[in-house]
């Protein structure tokens, strides 16, 4: 089973090489640091399996892959990005990129996600490839939503320290306000408000108990310009006052 990494960081492909490390497959990997390296490795050997950056010196992952998809078809293509950017997604899974993961690598995420490339490619030397095509379609409209919804919660988790909000995040991820929120609730069965909220308010107990810190200081610190506000959620979520809870 061939495998290509292509990423500008050594340390990403070390890491990565580590996670493939702990999976009973033996992979024949092949490593490159660019989009144009990959255009040429490819060529030279195509791969059943790519993980492939978004942003390379020359040549972006995604033109690498637009470029190389007549050659290597059959390739899964799997994206890796340090950015929360739904754009690219987006572009993504129009060219048929089975997943999109955002580094630093989560090792069970990268498990599942090769699980999954390796279902398809089973699938297709049993010879349905023409029935996996058709669920694989099937599944996109489904798998923009689910993107979405998880690209918001990793901006919410970068960005919930400011005075931050659906508006904000929907901006960041280029969708409508009401479509994100609604998106959100259907996916996780929370509102995207309560879920910062709760980023929040974990923050502020961790927070709480640093030395000599102040409950208005702890609410400006994460966005709330009231510090009223903020005690009345924190009693609403934990059932006591931030002041009482500093008291322990």
């Amino acid at each position: 089973m061939k495998l290509l990494i292509a990423d500008d960081e050594q340390l990403v492909r070390f890491s990565i090489r580590d996670i493939l490390g702990e999976i009973p497959i033996v992979f024949d990997i092949a490593e490159v640091g660019s989009g144009t390296g990959l255009v040429e490795q490819v060529k030279k050997c195509v791969s059943d399996i790519a993980l492939v950056d978004i942003r390379m010196p020359g040549m972006s992952g995604l033109q690498a892959i637009e470029q190389l998809s007549r050659i290597a078809s059959n390739t899964k293509w799997i994206i890796l990005s340090g950015y929360s950017e739904f754009e690219y997604s987006r572009s993504a899974l129009r060219l048929g990129v089975i997943d999109y993961l955002l580094k630093p690598v989560d090792p069970e995420e990268l498990k599942k996600t090769l699980g999954r490339a390796l279902d398809i490619i089973a699938s297709e030397t049993r010879g349905e490839p023409g029935a996996l095509e058709l669920d694989r379609q099937r599944d996109q409209p489904r798998d923009m939503p689910e993107l979405l919804v998880r690209h918001a919660q990793i901006v919410a988790g970068r960005r919930f320290r400011e005075a931050l909000g659906v508006a904000q995040i929907a901006e960041e991820l280029k969708v409508t306000p009401n479509y994100l929120s609604s998106m959100f609730k259907k996916y996780t069965g929370e509102s995207l408000t309560s879920y910062l909220t709760s980023l929040r308010l974990e923050e502020a107990r961790r927070r709480l108990m640093e030395p000599g810190i102040c409950v208005k200081e702890v609410a400006v610190s994460l966005g709330y310009t009231s510090s009223r506000h903020f005690a009345r959620l924190f009693r609403e979520k934990y059932g006591l006052s931030p002041s009482d809870y500093q008291l322990g």
